[in-house]
C-alpha cells in the first residue's frame, strides 16, 4: 500500500517559507528544547518538522531526519556490494536549493534474498534543518524490524 502526502518540491517549498516566514521580522529561527514528535510508522503519515540546525551536507542531512526519528539510528548507508543488507538510508541533493531528499529503506523476511517485506520513508531535509516527512509506503514494520546496533 502507497500513501503519498504530496510532491516533495511542493512540501519542500512550503516547508522553506515556512522557516523563512519564521526567520523574518527579527525573530530568531534558533531550536528549541523541546522534543519534536517523531512518526509512527503504523500510523498515517503527517509531515514531521524539526529545527536541527544548518544543513550543508548529505551527513548532516541524515543527522536530521535521526534526530526527528530515533529509530533510524542504527540504519546504515546502503550498500549496494552487500547481501541481505536489511536497513539502509540514501541522500539525495534536491533541486538545487541546498535541501536533501532522504530515503530510509527497511526491510526483513529472508534479507538475504531480498527481503520479502519493506517500508520506505522518505524525507525533506531543508538548508535550514527542517525535517518533512514527504511518503511512506509499505508493509507495517514489526518493532524487531529495526536495527539495534548489534548489526
Amino acid at each position: 500500500m502507497t500513501r503519498r502526502l504530496a510532491t516533495p518540491l511542493s512540501l519542500l517549498a512550503g516547508a522553506l517559507l515556512v522557516a523563512a516566514c519564521s526567520a523574518s521580522g527579527g525573530a530568531s529561527a534558533a531550536p528549541s528544547d523541546a522534543t519534536a514528535p517523531s512518526v509512527d510508522p503504523g500510523s498515517s503519515p503527517t509531515p514531521s518538522l524539526e529545527l536541527v540546525g544548518p544543513v550543508t551536507t548529505p551527513e548532516e542531512a541524515w543527522a536530521a531526519v535521526v534526530a526527528a526519528e530515533s529509530r533510524f539510528a542504527d540504519v546504515q548507508p546502503l550498500d549496494p556490494d552487500m547481501i541481505g543488507q536489511s536497513a539502509w538510508y540514501e541522500v539525495e541533493p534536491a533541486s538545487g536549493v541546498g535541501a536533501y531528499i532522504v530515503t530510509v529503506t527497511i526491510g526483513w523476511g529472508d534479507c538475504q534474498a531480498g527481503c520479502i517485506e519493506e517500508h520506505t520513508w522518505q524525507y525533506a531535509v531543508g538548508p535550514d534543518g527542517t525535517v518533512t516527512l514527504q511518503s511512506e509506503s509499505g508493509d507495517e514494520v514489526p518493532p524487531d524490524a529495526f536495527p539495534d546496533g548489534a548489526s
